[in-house]
């Protein structure tokens, strides 16, 4: 594993135990083999990888969600179920 990868999985982590091991879109338990750290300022638009500025979400829920904001993803799920 290179230096950044280790430091990503570390803000992840620090972030998971945050949410107290849940996913931050549903609230279903989550573990690290299937976290993924989804930023609140869109990476792609210059948001950092930080503990301020991530949530954590499933693979599955990150994939959806494409380009979606991550509360806009959010809402969207809420009225989906």
């Amino acid at each position: 594993m290179q230096c950044v990868d280790i430091l990503v999985y570390i803000v992840i982590e620090q972030v998971l135990a945050k949410q107290n091991y849940t996913d931050y879109i549903d609230g279903k338990p989550l573990t690290m083999d299937d976290a993924v750290g989804a930023h609140v300022d869109a990476w792609s638009e210059g948001g950092k990888t930080t503990v301020d500025n991530l949530v954590v979400t499933s693979s599955y829920h990150n994939s959806k969600m494409g380009s979606l904001n991550v509360e806009a993803y959010k809402e969207l799920i809420k009225k989906d179920s």
